[in-house]
């Protein structure tokens, strides 16, 4: 059975400022580096942020007809846990702060904030009720 995409998240932001497309698939989680806005932010305000946001859209556009194995190898921030590796999943729906999705497992601890896009929640909590069994935790 060949590997499925049931949902991306575009612009997941880790704790450290860089940004990931999530891939979660029929068989596993797949993170790939779109790079960081932080230091455009410090060297150039609003407009450098603004600037490096449009240039992880054109990293993510570049991607869209590659390989997840070849997305993978591009770059040694990407990550890839199965999901028969993964301890437990939790998202946290959006209140004062963004919904986030926290990964643990195969030694990875991987907290995303999801974007404030519309969906980006429901997304994550639909394609991954069915293929987690019970490592789902929604607080």
């Amino acid at each position: 059975m060949e590997e499925e995409i049931l949902g991306v998240i575009e612009r997941a932001e880790s704790g450290r400022g860089r940004l990931y497309t999530l891939y979660m698939t029929s068989t596993r989680f797949v993170g790939i580096n779109l790079g960081s806005p932080g230091m455009a932010y410090l060297a150039g305000g609003i407009v450098g942020a603004a600037l490096s946001q449009r240039a992880a859209g054109k990293r993510a556009e570049q991607y869209r007809n590659v390989s997840l194995e070849s997305q993978l190898r591009s770059d040694k921030k990407n990550f890839s846990i199965p999901y028969e590796a993964v301890n437990e999943v939790v998202l946290k729906p959006e209140g004062l702060s963004r919904a986030t999705i926290r990964i643990t497992g195969a030694g990875e601890n991987i907290k995303l904030a999801l974007p404030k896009k519309q969906g980006s929640f429901d997304l994550a909590q639909l394609a991954l009720s069915d293929r987690l069994h019970g490592k789902l935790v929604v607080k």
